[in-house]
């Protein structure tokens, strides 16, 4: 049995008998995960480092900096306390001039008052002086005409009617002259002198003696006081009549007086108060008048004349009563009981017929009574 040769594997010229065998590829290690990590800390350290290092130059120059901004500020502070040295010292010196020129200008006006006080002192002795030698030479001519051998002076109460009726003549008439002295004297005072004041607000100012038309919002009956309202009817304006003070529908109130003599056909009236409409109050004391500034308001007069008189002359009748009883009487006592009556009756009615015949007029005001209002004082309203 033939049996097999042997052979070379895979025979190839100039190679390997088991043929060409290309190695793989170098296989990697296997990352574990804490290598990679470390490399990154790594790298980041570095850049912190190198951060850090950044920073601390800047830190350095800016503390260098900073020193040298300290030194400069010293100097400048020293620099600029010298020149408020400086300043002070010459605000000091100025000063003291100033002083110096003061006292020299103070001493020099006490110099000067001093020299016209000196002057002025002369000046009034010389005055007093020659006063007093006017004065001297006034009473040696009095002597002089007092020892005058020329002056005759008679003590005695001698002398014919002539002279009696010259002194009669004389008498009133040096009367005259010294009343007429007297009266010279008595108007011989000083005159006041008023100094004029300038009204501090005229656009909020109504003058004194301003007239305020109104009218009356009551009646008016003088029977007895009462108060009394009234209503502005034209408006007010100020001193410099640039505004309205006083408006249309102001109100007024005053009082009334029931005081009214025999005669009298007015009442008087006084206003205290005044209340503009936006609610402002000014007090005042002046008079009423009628639409045409008389003081007093006039309206209805009821001059009871025939409670007067009428009442007077029934108590005059029954006065009158017992006296004409008295002459039908004959019997002589019955008619002087009754004169007797007659009388007291008369004596007890005399003080009713007084007070009949005194009787005031009452005078009556109907509400709508046009009326003024005379502004007493000057009235400031803002």
């Amino acid at each position: 049995m033939e049996t097999s040769a042997v052979e070379e594997f895979q025979d190839q010229v100039g190679g390997s008998p088991f043929g060409a065998i290309e190695p793989g590829p170098d296989a990697k290690p296997a990352s574990d995960g804490f290598s990679d990590v470390e490399g990154e800390l790594a790298s980041q350290r570095e850049d912190l480092e190198a951060r850090n290092a950044t920073l601390q130059s800047e830190v350095e120059r800016l503390q260098r900096e900073l020193g040298d901004l300290a030194d400069r500020a010293d100097a400048e502070k020293d620099q600029t306390a010298k020149e408020l040295a400086l300043a002070l010292e010459e605000a000091q010196s100025q000063n003291l001039a100033l002083m110096e020129d003061m006292r020299r200008q103070f001493d020099q006006e006490i110099a000067v008052l001093k020299a016209s006080a000196d002057t002025a002192s002369a000046a009034d002795a010389a005055r007093e002086a020659d006063l007093a030698a006017k004065r001297a030479e006034r009473e040696a001519q009095l002597a002089a005409r007092v020892a005058s051998p020329s002056v005759v002076f008679d003590d005695g109460q001698k002398g014919g009617a002539g002279d009696a009726v010259m002194g009669m003549s004389e008498a009133p008439a040096e009367g005259r002259d010294a009343a007429g002295r007297d009266f010279v004297q008595s108007v011989r005072e000083a005159t006041a002198t008023e100094v004029s004041q300038v009204i501090a607000n005229p656009s909020n100012t109504v003058l004194q003696g301003t007239m305020i038309e109104a009218t009356l919002e009551n009646a008016v009956d003088s029977s007895l006081p009462g108060q009394i309202t009234a209503i502005v009817t034209r408006p007010v304006w100020s001193f410099d009549q640039a505004q309205i003070l006083i408006p249309a529908g102001a109100r007024l109130f005053g009082d009334y007086s029931s005081d009214v003599a025999i005669g009298q056909g007015r009442i008087l009236v006084a206003w205290t108060r005044l209340v503009t409409p936006d609610g402002q109050s000014v007090q005042m004391e002046a008079f009423g008048g009628d639409a045409q500034g008389r003081s007093g308001i006039t309206g209805r007069v009821n001059t009871r004349f025939g409670a007067r008189f009428g009442s007077a002359a029934l108590i005059s009748l029954l006065g009158a009563a017992p006296a004409v009883a008295a002459a039908k009487y004959t019997d002589e006592v019955s008619s002087d009981t009754a004169e007797s009556m007659g009388e007291d009756l008369s004596a007890a009615m005399g003080s009713a017929v007084e007070a009949y015949t005194s009787l005031p007029p009452i005078i009556t005001v109907a509400p709508g009574a046009a009326i003024t209002v005379m502004v007493d004082r000057d009235l400031e309203i803002w």
